[in-house]
Formats: C-alpha cells, structure tokens, sequence
C-alpha cells in the first residue's frame, strides 16, 4: 500500500541520495562517538595530573615559605605534611612543640599564613595551613587516616 502525503511526496519510496562514503552505520557512529569520549577522559586526566603536580611543587614551596617565616619568629617546625584536598586544594599541617604552639608569636604566624594563603590562591591552587602540637601523644596514624599522607621535615639550616 503506497502512502501519499500530499501529490508530490511518496515516503514509501525513499531513495540514498549521499555518496555511500559519507555514511555511516549507527554502530559506527556510536563507536567513533566511544573512542572519542575514552581520548577525551585520557586527555583530562592528563591535564588533571599535570595541574596536581604544579600545585604540589606550589605547596611545597609555600610551606617553606611559611616554614622560614616561622623560624624568623624564633620558633621551630617540627615537620609538615600535605594532604592533596582535591587536585586544586592542599592543606599543610606543621607541627610544633607546645612551648611554641602556646608563644605570644604564634598570633602574628596565624596573620602572616592567612596572608600567604590570600596572597597565591588562584583559580585552580588553594593551601591552607594549621598547626598541632607535637607532644608524646602525637599521633602520625590518625593525621594518615585524615589523609595526611606526605611529610615533609624541615632542614635545620638557617635555624
């Protein structure tokens, strides 16, 4: 049975009027469209991977910044370590003995981290610094379980 819409369609007779090169099958289509989505996830891991890198060599030398200003202050960090927040967030926490943590300096670090902190935030790179107390029940386990997983102990030159 032939249908007609009107008096000069027929949609019973349909006829390929593109080059069978320029076709392709639905399965082609939606392979090409797989391939593409796998390169693109591989691509985007890679400049994931590269950011947390550069964001790691920042980290670093923010906290050694931090580090020197705190040994200026006449205080000693005891160790640092980084936790990798997300690939554009990192927290550093260093650690202190209670005698330094209690000082009437420890105030004007606090204002000079918030600063530091202020100051190389950028799009895609954030840190934040806390401190803790060394003491004997200082406990390297739990900082792990927070995921503090790198550390870091600073040189004792320029002390």
């Amino acid at each position: 049975m032939e249908t007609v819409v009107s008096k000069n369609f027929n949609i019973n007779s349909w006829k390929i009027t593109a080059e069978r090169k320029k076709l392709y099958s639905a399965d082609a289509v939606i392979d090409a469209y797989l391939r593409g989505k796998s390169e693109g996830l591989q691509q985007h891991q890679k400049v994931l991977i590269q950011q947390l890198e550069a964001n790691v060599k920042k980290a670093s030398a923010h906290t050694s910044v931090v580090v020197q200003y705190i040994r200026e202050q006449g205080l000693t960090a005891l160790s640092a370590y980084l936790k990798l927040s997300s690939f554009d967030r990192m927290s550093v926490l260093i650690t202190l003995s209670e005698e330094d943590f209690l000082s009437d300096v420890i105030s004007d670090v606090y204002n000079y981290i918030s600063s530091v902190e202020e100051t190389v935030s950028e799009e895609f790179y954030t840190i934040n610094f806390t401190f803790a107390i060394a003491g004997k029940k200082f406990n390297r386990g739990l900082l792990e379980s927070d995921g503090y997983i790198f550390q870091a102990s600073p040189s004792k030159q320029n002390s």
